[in-house]
């Protein structure tokens, strides 16, 4: 006996196109869903082959919508009734304004004589700062090309890096600040950009080879445009502006140690050139760690002088200005190559850069540090007549400020990290009480010497009642802080304590004036030992190693991130040692 069984399929079919409007061709790899309209369920979706056809099944005797997506495209939106059997759809997407950037990469050659090989397996990462999203990010990407669609109205930051090359960062302005299609980093792009782009400047299609660098120790990079005046090393505005360049050079390429060497011209005398030049090269060093928060164990400073020369313009040679003016330059070279075992992304560094600006932009409203400031000196003045409740007051007034600060910031327009609110925070209170402190003092100050000018306009009276005064001045209350801080002592240089142990220590923090009691770092370290250079200048360490070699460890896996200026260093009879 036999049993036949008849299947009757309860769905039918929806094959069609996708063409840009102009004839320009299929397109491949829109997204095509479809939706019930009747329920407004989504019932199937399909991508478009590279020849921009699809097929979708769906039931019969539906009513259906179909959607049609795709970056840079219009979307498209297309009812259907459909019932047995198939339905053919073409359907046409417009392209919105913007632009097709396709790259190839490969590595930088001397000359355009020579063959090269493609670089593969880069990590390619885009982030649009328009909308601040990330909107590409090719781990290992195994083909030297890529492709990017750049929307008008938006800056994007295009970041590539391959191990064993230098970081490529390319910005691309596409109709922002008065550019119809700017590229900064990016070198020559194909066909020109004026002849590739439409009519009405819509749309259009650029090719770019972007060369990536390869590192090596003792690898030289010269910063461009960084001048000085004439036997100057401050650094101008310009100046700064280049330093920013090596700044986003250095946080790209964690896992480099670079000097940075200032070179000057053989005209003067050589002392002076060579004294001139360490002090424009750490004037520059001393920038990238404080504006940049570079590690200072990632930059060091030198000044060579006139030693190294790039022409014959020695002493005694006649040279014009142009050939002097090429031996005046900055130069990075690579002393360090390391293993970083954190390498940040794209998007995670841009987010740090907008709660940074964000920071900066809440501190520069004038409204808001004018009223926090105003109410703290106005309470901090009328606690100050009373000296035995000054220490309660200004313990109060600094919570009070930082809970306002706190709220301020929590206001903006996208969330800041804690640790960035408590740095902000304690830089900005620690300068406010400051200024507060001060200018109670002088009024103090000033009622004292009306009160005793009242009696017997004498200097020697005024000293005498001004000793006898209690005033909440910064150094009476760092003292006290001293002298109650448990497992804490000052200890100077030319009167070094016995009870300062030698051996291995890492100093967290260096102050020209000593640090409130309050300061976190009291917290988190004991047994802080301070200890006062020739220079008066305070350092904050902590040590108790067994070895230099566990010191370094420590340093490395727990200090080194948390204190940008910290470095190890060694007391060996009563004086210190940096490393």
């Amino acid at each position: 006996m036999f049993i036949s069984i008849f299947s009757f399929s309860q769905t039918a079919s929806i094959e069609g196109y996708l063409y840009e409007t102009g004839n320009r061709g299929y397109i491949s790899g829109v997204n095509v869903s479809a939706e019930n309209i009747a329920t407004e369920k989504l019932i199937g979706k399909t991508t478009t082959n590279e020849d921009g056809f699809f097929t979708i099944d769906v039931p019969q005797n539906t009513n259906v919508r179909i959607y049609a997506t795709k970056e840079m495209f219009d979307v498209k939106k297309l009812d259907i009734q459909v019932e047995l059997g198939k339905a053919f759809v073409k359907l046409e997407m417009g392209r919105m304004p913007g632009y097709t950037f396709e790259v190839t990469l490969a590595e930088k050659r001397d000359n355009e004589n020579i063959v090269v090989d493609a670089i593969e397996g880069a990590r390619i990462e885009v982030y649009n700062n328009t909308k601040r999203e990330s909107v590409m990010d090719l781990k290992e990407h195994m083909s030297p090309e890529f492709q990017l669609n750049l929307a008008k109205g938006n800056h994007y930051t295009i970041l590539i890096r391959k191990e064993g090359y230098l970081s490529k960062r390319m910005e691309a302005k596409v109709d922002v600040e008065g550019c119809i299609l700017c590229f900064e980093g990016v070198g020559k792009v194909n066909p020109g950009v004026t002849d590739n782009l439409t009519e009405d400047n819509a749309f259009g299609v650029l090719l770019a080879n972007v060369e990536l660098e390869r590192i090596f120790t003792g690898k030289k990079m010269e910063v461009q445009n960084l001048y000085y005046a004439s036997g100057k090393w401050n650094l101008n505005a310009s100046a700064r502006k280049e330093m920013k360049k090596v700044i986003t050079l250095m946080k790209d390429n964690p896992n480099l140690t670079l000097e940075l060497g200032a070179h000057t011209d053989s005209q003067g005398k050589s002392a002076g050139n060579q004294i001139l030049s360490e002090k424009r090269a750490k004037s520059a060093v001393d920038y990238l760690i404080m504006k940049g928060d570079i590690a200072r164990a990632r930059i060091v400073s030198k000044g060579y002088g006139e030693n190294v020369l790039l022409n014959e313009c020695a002493d005694g040679v006649n040279c014009s200005k142009e050939e002097h003016a090429k031996n005046r330059r900055t130069e990075l070279k690579i002393v360090g190559i390391t293993n970083v075992a954190e390498v940040k992304s794209l998007k995670r560094m841009k987010e740090e850069e907008h709660m940074e600006e964000e920071i900066l932009g809440l501190m520069d409203q004038k409204e808001v540090r004018a009223e926090s400031v105003e109410d703290l000196q106005s309470r901090l003045q009328e606690e100050a007549s009373d000296t035995k409740s000054t220490e309660t007051s200004k313990t109060t007034q600094k919570s009070t400020f930082m809970e306002k600060t706190k709220d301020s910031i929590s206001k903006v327009k996208k969330p800041v990290a804690e640790k960035a609110i408590k740095n902000t925070v304690e830089v900005v209170e620690e300068k406010v009480l400051e200024k507060v402190e001060e200018e109670v003092a002088e009024k103090e100050v000033k009622k004292v010497k009306e009160t005793v000018l009242e009696k017997n306009p004498t200097e020697e009276v005024i000293e005498e009642m001004k000793k006898e005064t209690t005033l909440p001045t910064k150094t009476n209350t760092i003292k006290k802080d001293f002298d109650d801080m448990p497992g804490l002592e000052v200890v100077d240089e030319k009167e070094t304590k016995s009870n300062l142990n030698n051996g291995s220590k890492i100093v967290l923090y260096r102050s020209s004036e000593p640090l409130m009691e309050s300061n976190p770092m009291f917290k988190q370290h004991k047994n802080v030992e301070v200890f006062r250079d020739t220079d008066r200048t305070f350092n904050y360490m902590i040590g108790g190693f067994k070895s230099e070699a566990d010191a370094k460890t420590f340093y490395n896996t727990y200090i080194k991130s948390q204190y940008k200026d910290s470095f190890l260093a060694t007391i060996e009879d009563g004086k210190m040692i940096k490393k």
